[in-house]
């Protein structure tokens, strides 16, 4: 499926939302933003509920084994151009986490685990999160669903997953639980790195970029997809979109843009007044398999005077 101008559009004015609502000095001022534009009821707060580390277990999540696929393999020159760790703990500032919900008690009920998991590295003393893996709640319950989901359905689907269940949520309680334990402080997040996207609404988004950076479509295979794509470049010649540009736009509304948005957003209080300053779309040049995998996403944050 290939994106075309009225979904690309529309994707640009979600975007330019969420750079609105980051871009105000006050809660109230994102409410109010959220509610004109029918995304917030009048007496719901933007402010996310979950705010306690401690909970996590409760809410129906465990800690996993390690993350399979370590910093200084699948982004170490990427890491240390910026100036920061590529070392795993305590070699280096990189801890590996691994939610899963496969308790059968959440919410106070018992209920089916949705076996859905979030895998990431956290390096709260240089500011670093690193997506590797991650398939939410939502995602395994409707996988294989894709444009037959009805609002009814969607509706039902929701009541049978944990309250906590989007990564935004789950990847802020880690990291500041990191950075309690690391006496490190929570508001000097700087960088979200989605390593290798594989969410098919993001890269018809990204391959839009792309398009209109001239680069060029070339043969492409891998696990199972083939195709022409236009493949990012690689680091030192990246793609990067600013706030000004609608393909920063469209790419803050993707899933993947989207979380960090909304964890910036509803959790001001404990991160800080931040927005995402610019957007990097670039090709893994430390692969752990030969050959190209798929597009990457770097997102920069920086602070709101």
């Amino acid at each position: 499926m290939v994106m075309d101008d009225k979904q690309f559009q529309d994707a640009v004015r979600g975007g330019a939302l969420l750079y609105e609502c980051m871009s105000h000095n006050s809660i109230d001022e994102i409410d109010k933003a959220l509610q004109k534009a029918g995304k917030l009821g009048e007496a719901q707060s933007s402010q996310s509920p979950f705010i306690d580390p401690g909970r996590m277990f409760s809410l129906g999540w465990v800690e996993g084994p390690n993350v399979k696929d370590k910093p200084e393999d699948i982004l170490g020159s990427v890491l240390r151009d910026l100036g920061l760790s590529d070392k795993v703990y305590p070699q280096g500032s990189n801890q590996s986490v691994v939610w899963m919900q496969n308790q059968d008690k959440f919410d106070g009920k018992k209920q089916k685990p949705t076996y859905a998991h979030y895998d990431f590295w956290v390096n709260t003393k240089d500011g670093v999160v690193i997506i590797t893996n991650a398939k939410s709640p939502m995602a395994t319950k409707t996988a294989g669903m894709e444009g037959k989901l009805s609002s009814t359905m969607k509706g039902t689907i929701e009541a049978q997953i944990p309250k906590l269940h989007k990564m935004s949520d789950v990847v802020f309680l880690e990291y500041i639980q990191r950075a309690k334990n690391n006496k490190h402080d929570p508001k000097g997040l700087r960088y979200i790195f989605h390593n290798v996207v594989e969410t098919e609404s993001t890269n018809e988004v990204i391959e839009h970029v792309l398009k209109s950076k001239g680069c060029p479509r070339q043969p492409w295979e891998y696990h199972g997809r083939s195709g022409d794509f236009r493949i990012p470049p690689d680091w030192k010649d990246r793609v990067t979109v600013t706030p000004n540009e609608e393909g920063f736009k469209a790419l803050l509304r993707s899933n993947q843009g989207a979380f960090v948005a909304w964890m910036l957003l509803q959790h001001r209080q404990q991160l800080g007044h931040k927005r995402v300053k610019q957007i990097v779309i670039y090709q893994d040049t430390d692969p752990m398999e030969n050959g190209y995998r798929g597009p990457s996403l770097m997102l920069e944050v920086e602070n709101v005077q």
